[in-house]
């Protein structure tokens, strides 16, 4: 019979001398991978694309659950807390920092605050800083350059992506540089 007044102490999820997790856990399905989660996302992604033999297809159908799975992992806590919306204005460099939530949305829907979604979901990875791009034309290229589009069905969720979301224009997403950087972007050419 246990005595009354004393509770259990709850066992931690992880000892206290190991590291924290860096990454998701998504890529823990794949038999076989070992995943570095210290690596950049799309260099990681390549790495299991590789291990798997995905062809081009299979690599643009699994690229957005790869994406979502690490912004789960590094944001979905913080968004309804102050101190994740101002940490998120620190990490894309806002030197005023807000002190509401509706302050911060604010700050970071500004037209000045152009940051990728996927390359700031992979500095959250490497430690890295996000580029923060001086020019709509300049994030524009780097985006359809790299192919770091936001999975399309999450990008319009409420929070932080909602907050850092940028159209890209038709037109844009056309020249693309000289080339069809949107045809190119889909069709995984740079996975």
């Amino acid at each position: 019979m246990a005595k009354k007044g004393k509770k259990k102490a709850k066992a931690s999820a992880a000892p206290a001398d190991e590291p924290p997790k860096k990454g998701s856990n998504w890529w823990h399905q794949f038999k076989g991978f070992t995943p570095d989660p210290t690596s950049n996302l799309r260099a990681e992604f390549n790495r299991l694309a590789q291990h798997m033999g995905w062809t081009k297809a299979e690599k643009k159908q699994y690229w957005p659950d790869a994406v979502d799975a690490e912004y789960e992992f590094h944001f979905q806590q913080d968004r309804s807390k102050l101190e994740g919306w101002q940490e998120l204005c620190r990490e894309v460099r806002i030197e005023e920092i807000p002190s509401s939530i509706t302050q911060c949305k604010k700050a970071l829907k500004s037209p000045e605050v152009l940051v990728n979604l996927v390359d700031l979901v992979s500095c959250r990875r490497t430690g890295g800083e996000p580029i923060r791009f001086s020019s709509k034309t300049a994030f524009v290229d780097f985006t359809l350059g790299n192919g770091y589009i936001y999975p399309k069905q999450k990008a319009k969720e409420e929070g932080f992506i909602k907050a850092l979301l940028r159209k890209i224009p038709f037109s844009r997403r056309r020249r693309g540089g000289g080339v069809d950087a949107l045809a190119q972007a889909m069709a995984g050419l740079r996975m």
